[in-house]
């Protein structure tokens, strides 16, 4: 009887440290956050205009393009306290590497953002982010003046819809 006192007052203290230890680390704040109060900014704006700036930036890896790959690569990366953009990585990939390294190329020379915030502090988010490739499009806007096409709102919201979506 007096083992079984011992051992259930044993038990008794690990389950309340035990709790107390994981009462402090919900208490800290994230790592990166994936919803913020104030989401990060492009040149000002929301993804879709970042989404034109990665469509901009693309070359067309050519081996692909003789092969007629495309695909739709996803990746996800920390949009950082400082603006700046790391750790991105291939969450879904398209099928072929070179469509899932371009994308990670432009995505990773991305000018600075400004950062999300919560509670009106800059910090570290989780951004999730789909690039279309296709020779499809590539054939298609080549014969289109770029300038048309950035001052075409019909034009650039077909583009959005099919490239960044």
């Amino acid at each position: 009887m007096k083992n079984f006192a011992k051992m259930l007052m044993f038990v008794a203290v690990l389950l309340v440290c035990g709790t107390a230890c994981n009462r402090n680390q919900s208490n800290k704040a994230p790592e990166h956050y994936a919803t913020v109060e104030q989401k990060p900014m492009f040149n000002g704006e929301d993804a879709g205009k970042f989404g034109l700036w990665v469509f901009d930036q693309i070359k067309y890896p050519e081996e692909a393009y003789k092969s007629g790959a495309q695909g739709r690569v996803t990746l996800q990366f920390v949009i950082s306290r400082k603006g700046d953009i790391k750790d991105v990585k291939v969450v879904k990939s398209s099928g072929n590497e070179l469509l899932d390294n371009e994308a990670m190329r432009v995505v990773s020379m991305s000018p600075a953002w400004t950062p999300g915030k919560v509670e009106g502090k800059p910090v570290d988010v989780l951004f999730t982010f789909p690039v279309l490739l296709s020779c499809f499009l590539v054939l298609n806007l080549g014969v289109v003046d770029s300038k048309l096409l950035h001052e075409s709102n019909e034009l650039l919201n077909a583009l959005v819809r099919h490239c960044v979506i």
